[in-house]
């Protein structure tokens, strides 16, 4: 009976992953698919995407080292814009900075990068206003 019980747990959960990794890939499938070429890479140069204008305070992107990013947003009634980023080359979590309001369509705050044990990474981030997502990229070194 136990034996049983057993195998029945066993058949269950290798059942339960099956069905958790498709529905997992379903739900990754939906999420927008973007090319790296579709993203603004920031440096002290303004980037332009869909009428909204990053730029970094410097070229200089270390780890650790704190950097501003400046957002001109024309026509956004956000307070705040939602910045996440992700690593391209390994995992590193998802860093998560906000930047706030300080003139009409004018976004400021300080980005703080993770140590990496490699030194050079891309970060791939989204910058968002509550309605629309702008997609931009770090390299660090």
């Amino acid at each position: 009976m136990t034996r049983t019980l057993t195998s029945g747990l066993k058949l269950f959960s290798l059942l339960l992953a099956v069905v958790g990794g498709v529905a997992l890939q379903s739900e990754l499938s939906r999420a927008p698919q973007v090319s790296l070429n579709d993203y603004c890479a920031l440096s002290a140069i303004p980037c332009t995407q869909n009428g909204v204008s990053l730029r970094l305070d410097s070229d200089a992107i270390t780890a650790m080292t704190p950097i501003q990013l400046t957002v001109t947003w024309p026509n956004s009634a956000a307070q705040t814009l939602a910045v996440t980023l992700k690593g391209y080359e390994m995992e590193m979590g998802e860093p998560r900075y906000k930047l706030t309001k300080v003139a009409d369509g004018q976004y400021q705050g300080e980005l703080l990068l993770p140590i990496c044990q490699t030194g050079a990474m891309t970060w791939l981030g989204t910058i968002n206003d509550g309605e629309k997502t702008i997609y931009a990229s770090l390299n660090m070194q």
